[in-house]
């Protein structure tokens, strides 16, 4: 996950506001999702900190863009400035959305770029997206069970590196506690850089389990990956402590 580095220290600033992603406004967001995703810890780690070539690149904006729309179908999809930051919410298991046969039909080229992204991708490279997915899953079984289906997660929170400090992530992670504030449903997420777990800390959440990457992995050169599984607890809306962006 890729958030926004720069906590604010005051309210968010005036002028903009949080509004659902539009799909004219899809490859937009793709962008931002790249941008950021590019230097994030986890992603270096899976790639051994190697570039992704051109075509690379223009398959992984196609994923991401195909993603977003199943997201718009499915989830919580919400935007500052038209893609410039996004956050992804997924509701608890039990609340369902749209499942009509477009959705189903994204849903599956989705599912195609990625089974191609995988086919295409470096042995080690597989691996280690294969160490993510299973330790993250031990994890998330170990530290939530069952329970974990009727929380609110954030799937996903990026802001363009050149629009951050401006409030922006924060505006957007607080119209999704504010949902699970007013169903006192927990919100969990995964923060991939352990540089922002302050912004985390000041819209609520804590830090309950971590998983580390690469610490095993005699052909990563740096040091481990640290990968933070986060809760924050539902609060009242009427105490004035859960925040629409």
């Amino acid at each position: 996950m890729s958030e926004e580095k720069k906590p604010a220290t005051s309210s968010p600033k005036p002028g903009f506001s949080v509004t659902p992603l539009r799909y004219r406004n899809v490859f937009n967001a793709a962008r931002t999702f790249a941008k950021t995703g590019a230097p994030d810890p986890v992603v270096r780690y899976i790639r051994n900190n190697r570039n992704p070539t051109r075509p690379e690149q223009m398959s992984e904006r196609l994923r991401i863009a195909a993603y977003l729309v199943l997201c718009i179908r499915t989830k919580i999809m919400l935007t500052v400035d038209k893609g410039i930051a996004n956050v992804v919410g997924a509701p608890p298991q039990e609340i369902t959305r749209r499942r009509d046969v477009i959705t189903k039909i994204v849903q599956w080229i989705t599912q195609v770029l990625r089974c191609h992204r995988d086919l295409t991708i470096k042995p080690e490279e597989r691996e280690r997206r294969k160490e993510l997915e299973d330790k993250m899953s031990e994890a998330v079984k170990r530290t939530f069970g069952d329970r974990v289906d009727t929380m609110w997660y954030v799937e996903s929170l990026c802001t363009d590196p050149e629009h951050q400090g401006r409030g922006y992530g924060g505006a957007l992670l607080d119209s999704v506690t504010t949902l699970a504030d007013w169903a006192s449903q927990t919100t969990w997420l995964q923060s991939s850089n352990i540089n922002n777990t302050a912004f985390y800390n000041m819209h609520g959440f804590v830090t309950v389990e971590t998983v580390v990457l690469g610490d095993q992995n005699p052909t990563w050169n740096e040091a481990p990956v640290v990968v933070s599984i986060m809760v924050r607890e539902p609060k009242s809306p009427s105490s004035g402590d859960a925040k629409v962006g």
